[in-house]
């Protein structure tokens, strides 16, 4: 007896995996306002309330400080799958505001 495969259709896009990491390892920028605040990735969760993350500085893209978040606190962030993916994102941010 053979067992049926399920072919890929090609028109469908990929997702990425889920994991059970959640936010850990996700790449982000926190707002103030419409205004972009710290970028960074998160870099482990510490208990259900809190956060670390890693920010990077703006010009040279090197990590900075580390900073302990709220979750609540978190709520408006954008999360990204990649650094690429974050950096896309503020170059289509920045050409918008006119930068």
């Amino acid at each position: 007896m053979q067992s049926a495969k399920k072919k890929k259709d090609p028109e469908k896009k990929e997702q990425p995996a889920q994991d059970d990491k959640g936010l850990v390892g996700k790449w982000f920028h926190s707002m103030k306002g419409e205004e972009i605040h710290w970028q960074g990735q998160v870099v482990s969760k510490l208990s259900d309330r809190f956060y670390l993350v890693q920010l990077y500085e703006w010009f040279a893209g090197q990590e900075s400080n580390m900073e302990i978040v709220e979750i609540a606190c978190m709520v408006g962030w954008s999360f990204y799958w990649s650094d690429l993916q974050m950096k896309e994102y503020y170059s289509r941010h920045a050409a918008r505001r006119g930068e």
